[in-house]
């Protein structure tokens, strides 16, 4: 998850697992910014930004 800019692990579990979206259960809120791929090079703290949809 994303918070304050600087990305922190969460554990999920995964519901559901498609071509183009995934579907998770976790203790956060609706909305919270996540990091869906590339989670294998960060580490916790690190500074992120979000891209512009």
């Amino acid at each position: 998850m994303v918070s304050d800019g600087t990305v922190k692990p969460l554990a999920v579990e995964v519901i559901d697992l498609g071509e183009e979206y995934a579907q998770i259960k976790a203790d956060i809120n609706a909305g919270t910014p996540i990091v869906a791929l590339g989670t294998h090079l960060l580490t916790p703290g690190m500074a992120v930004r979000e891209l512009a949809q």
